[in-house]
């Protein structure tokens, strides 16, 4: 299996606080990997080194094959990145947002593209609408929508269903799964436990911006209780141990 990420001696720091400390893993092409730890951990930290948004210092990540700290405009271009609260336009129609991704990625039969990810997200009704009338829930299916346009090697979400109820949470993750199983490789934020079980390949944790755990999913499980909560508990009490 091809290489996606490969992170080696990893470090950041803002002025004197130091960020992440020499973290170092190496994810595999059509994987999904769970990013957890508390607030302030340093995930959102490792994701923008990651895309190549902010060098390491020192350190070396590659991500898609490219050296984050002089090919972002490459990773960014094979990649799709979904911040936590993105905004939207609003008095955008769908087709529109879509349309304005479409054009920002150079992607070159645009209608098609824009109505495969349409129909893909299950929103061919409201390709017409405006966003203002949609749902959070609708919402969240568009702006995932515009992250995967382009046909991305890499799609990155920072927490993908917060404030979602039940049946969106579940059919985003049904969407993430299927995004794997055609090759796509996944990065994936969030504080719910049961989205991180139903999704991962793969678990990172950090804390404190160190790498306390990083591995497959069943050994993460295996250092608690069968679930994700019981797991992070458990290593975050014994300190990675």
């Amino acid at each position: 299996m091809d290489t996606c990420i490969k992170v080696n001696g990893l470090n950041y720091s803002y002025g004197k606080k130091k960020a992440l400390d020499s973290l170092s893993f190496e994810m595999g092409q059509g994987k999904c990997l769970g990013i957890l730890g508390p607030n302030g951990a340093g995930k959102t930290t490792l994701i923008r080194n990651l895309m190549g948004v902010i060098p390491p210092a020192p350190g070396v990540i590659q991500t898609l094959g490219f050296d984050a700290s002089t090919s972002s405009e490459k990773i960014c271009e094979l990649s799709g990145y979904l911040p936590e609260g993105a905004s939207v336009f609003l008095n955008m129609t769908l087709y529109k947002y879509l349309e304005f991704f479409a054009k920002l990625r150079g992607v070159k039969h645009i209608d098609k593209a824009i109505m495969s990810v349409i129909e893909l997200m299950d929103l061919t009704e409201e390709k017409n609408t405006k966003m203002k009338r949609f749902s959070k829930g609708m919402l969240q299916k568009a702006k995932i929508a515009a992250m995967i346009v382009h046909t991305p090697k890499l799609l990155i979400l920072d927490e993908p269903t917060d404030g979602l109820d039940i049946a969106t949470t579940t059919t985003l993750v049904n969407y993430i799964n299927d995004f794997v199983k055609a090759g796509m490789t996944v990065i994936i934020c969030s504080h719910l436990p049961d989205v991180i079980d139903r999704v991962c390949t793969d678990i990172l944790f950090i804390n404190k911006g160190k790498q306390i755990f990083f591995g497959a999913k069943e050994e993460f499980l295996s250092k608690g209780q069968g679930s994700v909560s019981s797991a992070y508990q458990s290593i975050l009490d014994n300190g990675g141990r």
